[in-house]
């Protein structure tokens, strides 16, 4: 077993995650690097998450229980508990391979330059079988801000996969509220100075919801996603920050970005409910059932144009934004 110097926090945020808790907390008490503290923020949990707590008696793990505050305050009030170097995250139905703490570590301490190490992940299913993985590649800089903005195609930052230097959290103020999308604004704040490296070897299991993404879901995520892109693009262009400076502003393009993707949202209906359809087919239902869909220009262009025609939406609010706050602000200089 591996001792460093660095403390490594794991921060753990959970809601009604019996089922497989257990699990993802064996998956870090068992790694092969040993100076370790688990966070555990059991988030108004009300089944038997709070009893699988107790039955710990180790004093590597810390668990903090609220009354539902939501996961990005959950994460915000965990990140302040931690005191390690590095804080790596994970997810309460994820499990980390032995190593993947020590890989990490041994990374940050290499590289100075990189603010935060992630790495492939294998996707299990409920059952815990491997059934894909995802992999990726280490971007420049600009590459990975291209692709975190949908200027160009990237496979995501899974974000339980993640370690970060702690110093960094602390100076963009951690999580803040773009719901169901709190990791893309995360990243676009750390990587305008900050760089990312991706180990390429799958060092976590993550668990995917074999329901796929409710309709609900994927608006909110995709809404916010395009928030926190527009935010990121106004203060570069402007140094104003939409969700601390400009609250009204942001709530008007919440619903502009609401109404401008009614039809991405039926594209994606139309998407989920071919991959339904086709679910444990063979290779010739899959084309077939495609071709004589009533759907098929939906699913098809839910697949090859989603990033692009939500590029083009953002696109038109930061023109829309920019020209609106100088003109707001000409106005307001003249009237002094």
């Amino acid at each position: 077993m591996v001792y460093n110097s660095q403390l490594v926090s794991v921060l753990l945020p959970v809601r009604n995650g019996e089922k497989y808790l257990q699990e993802a907390i064996e998956s870090v008490l068992n790694q092969t690097y040993a100076n370790i503290e688990l966070i555990v923020v059991n988030d108004g949990s009300f089944d038997n998450t709070l009893n699988i707590l107790k039955s710990y008696n180790d004093k590597r793990i810390k668990y903090i229980t609220t009354e539902g505050i939501g996961l990005v305050e959950a994460l915000n009030l965990g990140i302040k508990s931690c005191k390690g170097t590095y804080i790596a995250r994970m997810d309460a139905d994820d499990i980390c391979y032995t190593n993947r703490l020590e890989l990490q570590v041994a990374l940050l301490n290499e590289l100075p330059d990189i603010g935060v190490v992630g790495s492939d992940v294998n996707l299990i299913d409920e059952n815990g079988n491997i059934v894909g993985v995802q992999k990726g590649f280490n971007l420049s800089n600009e590459e990975l801000m291209q692709g975190l903005t949908l200027k160009r195609k990237m496979n995501p930052i899974v974000h339980p996969s993640t370690m970060v230097r702690s110093e960094i959290l602390t100076n963009v103020s951690g999580y803040r509220n773009y719901l169901a999308c709190e990791d893309k604004d995360l990243w676009l704040r750390i990587f305008s100075t900050g760089n990312y490296y991706r180990i390429p070897e799958p060092l976590l299991k993550y668990r995917i919801n074999s329901e796929g993404v409710s309709k609900k879901m994927y608006k909110q995520q995709k809404v916010n996603g395009m928030l926190s892109i527009l935010n990121y693009e106004i203060s570069e262009q402007l140094e104003i920050d939409l969700y601390e400076e400009e609250s009204e502003l942001l709530k008007s393009f919440t619903k502009y970005f609401h109404f401008r993707i009614s039809d991405i949202i039926t594209d994606f209906e139309a998407h989920q409910l071919f991959k339904e359809k086709i679910l444990n087919k063979p290779k010739y239902y899959k084309l077939l059932h495609l071709l004589f869909s009533k759907d098929v220009i939906r699913i098809l262009r839910y697949n090859f144009f989603n990033r692009k025609e939500t590029r083009h939406i953002i696109d038109e609010a930061v023109i829309f934004a920019v020209t609106f706050i100088k003109r707001r602000d000409e106005c307001n200089f003249k009237m002094k």
